[in-house]
């Protein structure tokens, strides 16, 4: 778990997806730097993410540390467990 004063956070989803709109909301709510990628109109892009990280849902985040190391948080209920281990819950 990094310094999230030095995080910076991506997900990858689908417009459609409730758990997509719920970790939206929590960027925001927490005002948590964050970049979402939609890719309803490229799913062949999103299958590559899925697969690069070894997940079958969305969304998919991941924490960009200040440090560059990246640390794969997973979907809606991993990144609530996250903000929940790290206090911002």
């Amino acid at each position: 778990m990094g310094n999230l004063e030095y995080s910076y956070f991506f997900m990858w989803g689908k417009r459609g997806c409730s758990y997509c709109q719920l970790t939206q909301e929590l960027f925001f709510e927490k005002q948590l730097p964050h970049t979402i990628y939609f890719l309803d109109e490229n799913p062949q892009l999103l299958t590559e993410v899925k697969q690069h990280f070894n997940w079958k849902t969305v969304p998919v985040i991941v924490e960009q540390r200040g440090d560059g190391s990246q640390e794969f948080i997973g979907g809606h209920s991993d990144f609530v467990k996250y903000l929940n281990d790290t206090n911002l819950d």
